[in-house]
């Protein structure tokens, strides 16, 4: 069992460093400024249009040309557009600019007091790494945590062969209880957290953390048709139903629950069929 559960976590997590591996990466800002700087020190074509060739999907660019003329009241007049690019006047304050730009994302500049340029390249999906991958990373990362804990338990459980004549500590046995409590009491707390995060979670990353904290002996709780147990089920909202058979049970699973052997660690948030009024048992409402 300690191999399975191994095996499960170690597997979860290869598989969340191979999405992180091919997950689409941010280009580097300073490159992307020095190619933009070199485009717009070429004179075959407009300086706009140039830039605007070496930018990344989504990745803004301010130019400041010797072209352009200063501008009034506070900022730069722009002199040339092109599709995320625009062009000032070199003596408008590129200081100013780069603070600006760097409240949203990644920012560099390039260039010299004539001729600048400033670029902002966002990462992907307008954040370091989507949200479903973040989660599923954290997923991965918890579920393996999760089976190190059942190995850990199991190991403080194990009675220990003592060489002959040893003996051992006074309070041991008090110390491997208070180890083994508060494993348990971190363990829950690990699928607490995992319960919140698996929603979330990309279906292939979800299913290998559910394939490590089964290889942990934990088991995912879904209720759908279970006769509402209040010691189990979690009610978030009712389904009305004209079908007095089903009144009281299950009609969906909002969120699953988890189940640390026998006992449920994380309550499944439910959804109950009632005859077209507020269930009695409804929380949260």
């Amino acid at each position: 069992m300690v191999l399975v559960a191994a095996i499960a976590t170690v597997g979860g997590l290869v598989a969340v460093c191979v999405v992180l591996w091919l997950a689409p990466s941010a280009p580097d800002a300073r490159r992307v400024a020095e190619d933009a700087f070199r485009a717009a020190q070429r004179s075959d074509e407009t300086t706009a249009a140039r830039v605007a060739a070496q930018l990344p999907p989504g990745a803004t660019a301010v130019v400041g040309s010797p072209a352009g003329a200063p501008g009034t009241e506070g900022g730069c007049s722009i002199v040339e557009r092109a599709p995320g690019v625009s062009v000032v006047a070199a003596v408008c304050d590129r200081a100013a600019i780069v603070d600006h730009l760097s409240g949203l994302g990644p920012v560099a500049t390039a260039g010299e007091r004539d001729l600048w340029v400033v670029v902002l390249v966002p990462p992907p999906g307008g954040g370091a790494l989507p949200a479903g991958l973040v989660a599923g990373l954290v997923a991965g990362l918890v579920a393996a945590a999760v089976g190190w804990t059942a190995w850990a338990l199991r190991r403080l459980g194990e009675p220990a062969a003592d060489a002959p004549g040893k003996l051992r500590p006074i309070g041991w046995d008090r110390d491997v209880i208070a180890d083994l409590r508060r494993l348990s009491e971190q363990r829950a707390t690990l699928l607490k957290g995992l319960a919140e995060l698996v929603p979330q979670t990309p279906d292939a990353l979800a299913w290998q953390a559910e394939n490590s904290l089964a290889g942990a002996g934990v088991r995912v709780v879904r209720a759908d048709g279970q006769p509402f147990d209040p010691a189990v089920h979690h009610v978030v909202g009712t389904e009305p139903t004209t079908d007095p058979r089903v009144v009281d049970t299950v009609a969906r699973t909002v969120r699953s629950g988890y189940a640390d052997g026998d006992r449920i660690v994380v309550h499944p948030k439910v959804v109950l069929y009632a005859t077209g009024r507020p269930a009695p048992h409804e929380v949260g409402q």
